[in-house]
């Protein structure tokens, strides 16, 4: 086999090899540029794929928000009108109770001036019968 094999063959070789590997590094080269465009374009692609989904994400987290915040204003429009309610109410009972309240202090007011009344009239009375006491007993005494 070794007489087989030239000087002439052996260099035919090299050449062979040495354009075998040159035509690999250009096919190499290509699919390495062919797969640097692609990962570019898989990456625009998904670029565009997450603003979009982004700008999806504001628009429903902006409609939730605004969602949100009429359920709340919503709310406290009923709360206050609840608790104006609830003061009118209360501002009513107040007032009926302040007129009660003004009604007994008239009433007690009047008990007190007739047991004032029937206090002088006793004490009166009591005085009278006193002085006649006493003058009966002076008178027989004398």
């Amino acid at each position: 086999m070794r007489q087989n094999w030239t000087d002439d063959r052996m260099d035919d070789l090299g050449a062979q090899v040495d354009a075998g590997f040159a035509q690999a590094r250009v096919d190499l080269g290509s699919t390495r540029e062919e797969l640097r465009r692609e990962i570019k374009a898989q990456g625009e692609e998904l670029r565009r794929e997450i603003k979009a989904q982004g700008e999806e994400l504001r628009r429903e987290i902006k409609a939730q928000g605004e969602e949100l915040r009429g359920e709340i204003k919503a709310q406290g429009d009923e709360l206050r009108v609840g608790i104006e309610a609830q003061g009118k109410e209360l501002r009513g009972e107040t007032r009926e109770q302040g007129r009660e309240l003004r009604g007994e202090i008239q009433a007690l007011a009047a008990i007190v001036a007739a047991g004032q009344r029937t206090m002088f009239q006793i004490c009166g009375g009591l005085c009278v019968a006193l002085i006649a006491a006493i003058a009966t007993v002076v008178s027989t005494a004398i």
